[in-house]
């Protein structure tokens, strides 16, 4: 099974216990809104979810995705933030 089976897999099992599954186009959009809107930086928030710069930089411009663990951290971060 590839990663990105994987990934669909505990989105998929996370809906059907009831949670909202977010897309990984999804949180790059958040992100890309917070960033403008907050003028924090990229390296800023890669530390707080300790994922790789590079990581998140890839993950913004849509060149990479993130694992699922790193999804769901962005993803937790933005929702403390309200975005």
């Amino acid at each position: 099974m590839s990663v990105a089976n994987t990934a669909q897999s505990i989105a998929i099992t996370k809906q059907m216990k009831g949670g909202k599954a977010v897309t990984q186009e999804s949180v790059r959009n958040r992100l890309i809104k917070y960033i403008a809107e907050k003028g924090v930086k990229l390296v800023f928030i890669s530390r707080k979810i300790d994922v790789p710069d590079y990581l998140m930089a890839k993950f913004k411009t849509a060149k990479r995705e993130l694992w699922q663990e790193s999804l769901d951290r962005l993803d937790e971060f933005l929702k403390a933030e309200n975005y």
